[in-house]
């Protein structure tokens, strides 16, 4: 079966496995914002399944006039990026081992000399604060455009400005051959910008296997006041309601994770009271358990997108009354409710100056 993306790629499922495991659907995505390719070498795919599965994908388009015989394939999810895994190729097809509810990053090798532009490439980028911006795109010409290769180290010969630079190349530079990999580049002028687009370090030999160097994206924890009357609250209510639904004894559960920080109330818990109150690992501990906390919480609510909240109840005035959503309606289906605080306070009194200056 061939499933033809819009832009051309061509993602084969084995028969075999296909009969075994259903059909699962593959589509081409656009790359993650993270991942910015320099020689247009890598692709996104979508997989749909629920279990493990076996997919063949055609790379033709990414090899282009390219010989190449291996890629690195990363898993990823909405959660984080897995361990590359490095593919050989058989023609312009790779097959590839897909966990359930994962998608992939293809990114074919295009060599020794595509590995040696990239490390000189993260050497400039490292070294841009003193190269005349009018130099930089003719850097990433000389390099990525090359008509031919060349010793990394003689790259002041071919562009004889940055010998008046206060670097020595031959000790910046690896000696080692950059310049033409017998296609086109991508990117020529824009190679240098911004620094962190160095995506290709995934095809680096780093160590004894691939290193996967790409950060996710930063999730941003926002003010609960700035989320009033916004989808935001709804999925912080829904996954506060999912994990108070579950039993005590589930890890995930709001009881579970509330017995972990410091309460001890009901039957014991694996990991209860393990709070670094007034201890030397105070802020470490916390910033661990707030983190998957939110994990837990984000997948709870079915929000991919959903960040834990703070209430900044000290910088502004108005701000100090327990925010309206945690107040109201007052009623046993509002996961955020909780009967059990002091009247006052879900009254929409204001915590007193002295207890938050």
């Amino acid at each position: 079966m061939k499933i033809t993306s819009k832009v051309g790629l061509v993602c084969v499922i084995c028969v075999a496995l296909a009969c075994r495991y259903g059909s699962p659907s593959i589509e081409q995505l656009p790359l993650p914002e993270e991942v910015v390719p320099l020689y247009g070498e890598a692709a996104a795919y979508k997989t749909s399944s629920e279990t493990k599965h076996t997919v063949r994908i055609d790379v033709r388009s990414l090899l282009k006039e390219s010989k190449v015989e291996e890629a690195i394939v990363v898993p990823y999810d909405d959660e984080q990026w897995y361990e590359p895994v490095r593919v050989r190729l058989d023609g312009t097809e790779a097959s590839i081992d897909v966990e359930p509810k994962r998608d992939l990053l293809v990114a074919i090798d295009l060599g020794e000399t595509a590995r040696n532009n990239y490390q000189v490439l993260s050497q400039m980028a490292a070294l841009k604060g003193i190269l005349n911006p009018d130099l930089r795109p003719r850097l990433c010409t000389q390099i990525l455009c090359a008509a031919d290769s060349f010793r990394a180290p003689t790259l002041p010969e071919r562009v004889p400005d940055l010998k008046g630079l206060p670097i020595d190349f031959h000790r910046v530079l690896p000696d080692a051959p950059i310049g033409s990999i017998g296609r086109p580049g991508t990117l020529c002028e824009k190679c240098l910008e911004p620094a962190g687009n160095v995506f290709p370090c995934l095809v680096w030999h780093c160590g004894p296997r691939p290193k996967f160097p790409i950060h996710r994206r930063v999730r941003v924890r926002r003010n609960v006041y700035s989320l009033l009357g916004t989808t935001a609250i709804n999925s912080l209510r829904a996954g506060v309601a999912a994990m108070r639904a579950r039993p005590a004894s589930d890890p995930t559960s709001w009881a579970y994770q509330a017995k972990m920080h410091a309460l001890n109330f009901g039957s014991a818990a694996a990991l209860q009271d393990q709070c670094q109150h007034r201890q030397f690992f105070f802020f470490s501990w916390h910033r661990m358990y707030i983190y998957y906390f939110e994990k837990i919480l984000r997948k709870a609510s079915g929000d991919p997108k959903l960040t834990l909240p703070y209430w900044n109840y000290t910088d502004v005035a108005a701000e100090g009354v327990l925010p309206e959503p945690f107040r109201t309606p007052a009623i046993a289906t509002n996961a955020l409710y909780d009967s059990t605080r002091a009247a006052a306070y879900n009254g929409g009194a204001a915590l007193p100056p002295g207890d938050v200056s």
